[in-house]
């Protein structure tokens, strides 16, 4: 009777630590300077090493229905400060510790774990999953198109005598073209031949022969020097 009355305790003992938590507690640690961090809970203990300025990253997982976890922050055991964090996802709060000349500045969020949610993250999280049909209506419609011949009132023009014509009007340019590159080209030619033409002078050796030739007074209208001259008019006799 006493073997059947332990079995119920003992499947408790070992039952309860293996029941997995349904959210963890995330812990941001930021401190001032270099230092080594002792952090103890009533079910673990580890150190971790800071470095000035950097950021290090904690996850804690708490028992099932655990509504609080208590943490003590020490630095090597010394100084030791204790904070309780509420399991609770609207709980994310900053939390500063002073240790003489070093300042740790924690950030904590409780953040629920896949496939549960609400505030204590003990509901489980279901998928609905949404069927929409559409249902479309293709309408035909028929269209009658009549068509009627119109009698066309195009002049009908004669391909001969258009080509006819066409052709003449061609021997007519062709004329015209040859004539004026003919006419061009013999202007062209007079010029050159008048623009570069040479001129030859001819100049005959010798001196020519001056003749003398005798000129009379009367004629010439002048007076030679043995001829009388008159200072007044001359008197006539009668």
């Amino acid at each position: 009777m006493c073997s059947y009355s332990l079995a119920p305790a003992i499947f408790c003992l070992f039952f309860i630590p293996m029941v997995s938590a349904t959210g963890h507690l995330r812990l941001e640690l930021t401190a001032s300077s270099h230092f080594s961090l002792h952090l103890s809970t009533n079910s673990s203990l580890q150190i971790v090493e800071l470095a000035m300025g950097s950021t290090r990253t904690l996850s804690f997982h708490p028992k099932d229905h655990q509504e609080t976890l208590e943490i003590v922050f020490s630095k090597e055991f010394n100084f030791p400060l204790k904070y309780a964090y509420k399991m609770e996802t609207d709980d994310s709060s900053y939390q500063t510790f002073a240790f003489t000349d070093i300042v740790l500045l924690v950030k904590s969020t409780f953040k629920c774990d896949a496939g549960f949610n609400g505030k204590s993250c003990q509901e489980k999280t279901t998928s609905t999953t949404t069927t929409t049909s559409t249902k479309t209506e293709i309408q035909t419609t028929t269209t009658t198109v009549l068509i009627s011949e119109v009698p066309s009132t195009t002049p009908i023009i004669n391909a001969a005598a258009f080509q006819q014509f066409d052709n003449s009007n061609t021997i007519m340019c062709s004329v015209l073209i040859i004539v004026t590159a003919t006419l061009l080209v013999l202007v062209l030619i007079a010029f050159f031949l008048l623009k570069f033409q040479k001129k030859n002078v001819y100049i005959r050796p010798g001196t020519p022969n001056l003749e003398k030739c005798p000129m009379k007074l009367e004629d010439s209208g002048f007076s030679s020097p043995t001829s009388p001259r008159y200072t007044a008019e001359p008197h006539s006799l009668f």
